[in-house]
């Protein structure tokens, strides 16, 4: 159990390895394709939300938005409510790339659990989010009791 953070983080390394290494070739890698992903699933999304939905700061979405936009994969329009703050909109190569981001996410899943029986996988996910659920909690808590 000690050993528990150093292979969640040896897991993680590998994953953003093998998708940099199969998105490279589109000007992607594996922080641009989580964006990717959640505007394509959440159109219009402002960019002050992503940056909350994400857990990351707005200067962060801010580089990654510009760098989708130069790419051709992204498009920024001024929020009518609020001329200060921007929506988000795929364009039809995220579209296209939402696919195969998609494929590759199953694909690494698959190559996680391989040799898994179909209730292992089912435990292991259910576990991994029983997790997240603790972690999110706590830090949320950690920080409510600071301020």
């Amino acid at each position: 159990m000690e050993n528990l953070h150093r292979y969640i983080g040896l897991l993680n390394s590998r994953a953003r390895r093998y998708f940099d290494h199969h998105l490279s070739e589109y000007a992607l890698d594996h922080n641009y394709s989580t964006y990717i992903i959640h505007i394509v699933k959440i159109e219009g999304i402002r960019q002050d939300q992503l940056a909350d939905h994400l857990g990351v700061n707005r200067s962060s979405v801010k580089r990654a938005i510009e760098h989708l936009e130069k790419h051709g994969y992204a498009t920024r329009k001024v929020y009518e409510f609020d001329k200060r703050k921007y929506t988000l909109h795929p364009t039809q190569k995220a579209h296209d790339m939402f696919d195969k981001i998609m494929q590759l996410k199953r694909e690494w899943n698959d190559i996680l659990t391989e040799g898994f029986s179909d209730d292992e996988r089912e435990l292991i996910s259910s576990m991994i989010l029983d997790m997240n659920k603790n972690a999110k909690e706590h830090i949320k808590n950690e920080i409510k009791a600071k301020t």
